[in-house]
């Protein structure tokens, strides 16, 4: 994709985007995933930047990640958000590309959600229609 059916503010990131986003990101995500390999997590990121399956993006101050695949339950195309975060009025344009994204691959479903404390509701309600299906997390080892 070359980038111009991307809301303005929206764009893909690149090699240097990706390393400043794990920086931002670590401590968001070490509040949920304590043992996170962040290496790992950005040598991963580096190499499926150019994946047809994986969308990695941000704005000036949100970054966003949607990937799709299928299952044996479901063959057709599934896009789901693996995290978005930055400024609540930036990361409502990462959710739009995401779902603008899963639109132009012919995905089926997109999924968005939360493994915090913030209630995504009124970003949902900005998007579309939607319904909601509810997990729910047991910690079955106490987070250091």
């Amino acid at each position: 994709m070359d980038g111009s059916n991307f809301h303005q503010r929206v764009r893909r990131m690149t090699a240097k985007d990706i390393g400043e986003c794990m920086i931002k990101a670590e401590p968001r995500f070490r509040e949920w995933f304590p043992y996170m390999d962040l290496q790992a997590m950005h040598d991963t990121c580096v190499a499926n930047i150019d994946e047809l399956n994986v969308l990695l993006i941000r704005t000036d101050n949100a970054f966003g990640c949607v990937t799709v695949d299928s299952t044996m339950q479901e063959p057709r195309l599934w896009a789901r958000e693996e995290w978005a975060f930055g400024e609540v009025w930036e990361v409502v344009s990462i959710f739009k590309e995401m779902l603008a994204w899963s639109r132009r691959i012919g995905a089926f479903r997109f999924t968005f959600g939360s493994l915090t404390r913030y209630d995504f509701k009124p970003i949902a309600k900005r998007l579309g229609k939607f319904n909601v299906i509810e997990a729910y997390n047991f910690e079955l080892e106490e987070i250091p």
